[in-house]
């Protein structure tokens, strides 16, 4: 009993180091509110805006997507769109371009210029943002047929606004060497209730052949200019390939056909040798015919009557006895015996899918607890692609899913 008291203790006080590792990290913990990063630039003569649109690559790359939704607009050159010089003069009221570049924050912070190191500052207002929360839900999908890009939005909340919000749509196509580039930007909606839903297309999406392309929806409050709530769509092929399940086959079981067994027929021909039917041929001794002495006048002829001496009765030489005598010449057909030669087994590599927490949310080494070992795979899988700490499962482990684990521990506890 009191080992296990120790060892709870020693657990609360690793508990409370990791909280306060938490409180002085230099990264705050995400939430459901996006935070939209707006990067308008100046090609031609603009030395500071590579310096801007490097550290905005490093931030694509630091967070997810679904964290921070970064989109450059550049104002000059073969990818502008008009709506960029629209957005940054009427809606930002930033009219002087010499100022340029200048970086927006959910639509109310904004940095102007730039010199080496200015990702620590961008990031600085990232973080500050990434705990805020809203009581705007938005959802986006997308789809493609043919050359034609669709997407739709849906958002909702409790309460319907007290006046009415902009719901905006940029297309955004994504390079491997630069920050994510807006192609299209316009006014899908006006929202003036508690939930509505909207659909914009677009043909001929990514001309460039690039990456991919991905679509952000923007819900903003027009009198403060403030950012509510964003949500993303992206292409397919933009998405890693997760790795395939192997379902097993089951090996198929051969049963074997019973070895015919064959009889032998032997064939039986009888050969008779019968004893010859004897002959009877009956003796007949006759009576001498008598002479008599007559008168020379009176000659009478007499007819002969023959009697024989005996009755001939017939003896048979032998009696003929009928002994048939079988020569057993039997024909044996030899027995076949089937050979079965196996199909060979097939063997199966699986692959399988892990997950985090198959037993219980926040259960990340498996062992059936929720306790201080899981930190440990955090710190070690940490900012990894598909490491066993991706409660979210959004394809890297961050803060956002040591915040759900946070939550987690505090509602199951030790």
């Amino acid at each position: 009993m009191a080992l296990r008291t120790r060892i709870m203790a020693f657990a609360n006080c690793l508990w409370a180091g990791a909280a306060a590792l938490l409180l002085f990290a230099s990264s705050a913990f995400a939430s459901d509110r996006p935070v939209v990063f707006e990067l308008y630039t100046m090609g031609a003569g603009c030395a500071d805006c590579a310096y801007a649109e490097e550290a905005a690559r490093k931030l694509r790359e630091e967070y997810s997507a679904d964290d921070v939704v970064i989109m450059t607009f550049p104002l000059d050159g073969e990818n502008l769109i008009p709506a960029a010089i629209s957005r940054l003069k009427i809606d930002y009221k930033q009219t002087d371009l010499t100022k340029l570049p200048a970086a927006f924050f959910n639509g109310v912070s904004k940095i102007l210029g730039a010199k080496k190191g200015i990702e620590t500052a961008y990031r600085s207002n990232i973080e500050s943002r990434l705990l805020l929360s809203s009581s705007w839900k938005m959802s986006a999908v997308m789809e493609f047929a043919g050359a034609r890009l669709t997407s739709s939005a849906s958002v909702s909340t409790n309460a319907a606004p007290s006046h009415a919000l902009d719901l905006y749509c940029a297309l955004v196509q994504s390079m491997a060497v630069a920050p994510p580039l807006a192609r299209d930007f316009i006014k899908a909606a006006v929202v003036a209730s508690a939930s509505f839903a909207a659909e914009v297309s677009f043909d001929n999406p990514n001309p460039d052949g690039c990456e991919g392309v991905e679509v952000f929806w923007l819900l903003q409050d027009p009198s403060s200019m403030e950012i509510l709530q964003a949500a993303r769509s992206f292409n397919l092929s933009m998405t890693p390939t997760p790795t395939p399940t192997a379902t097993p086959t089951a090996t198929p079981t051969f049963t074997p056909t019973p070895t015919a067994t064959i009889t032998p027929t032997a064939t039986r021909t009888p050969t008779m040798t019968p004893t010859p039917t004897p002959s009877f041929t009956p003796t007949f001794t006759p009576t001498p015919t008598p002479t008599s002495t007559s008168t020379p006048t009176n000659t009478s002829t007499a007819t002969p009557t023959f009697t024989p001496s005996s009755t001939p009765t017939p003896t048979p030489t032998s009696t003929p006895t009928i002994t048939p005598t079988f020569t057993n010449t039997p024909t044996i057909t030899p027995t076949a015996t089937a050979t079965y030669t196996p199909a060979p087994t097939a063997t199966f590599t699986v692959t399988p899918t892990l997950t985090p927490f198959a037993s219980s949310p926040g259960d990340i080494n498996g062992d059936n607890a929720i306790d201080v070992l899981d930190l440990y795979h955090f710190a070690y899988y940490w900012k990894e692609r598909g490491g066993r700490g991706d409660l979210n499962r959004d394809g890297v482990v961050d803060r956002k899913d040591l915040f759900i684990f946070m939550r987690i521990k505090n509602y199951f506890s030790l």
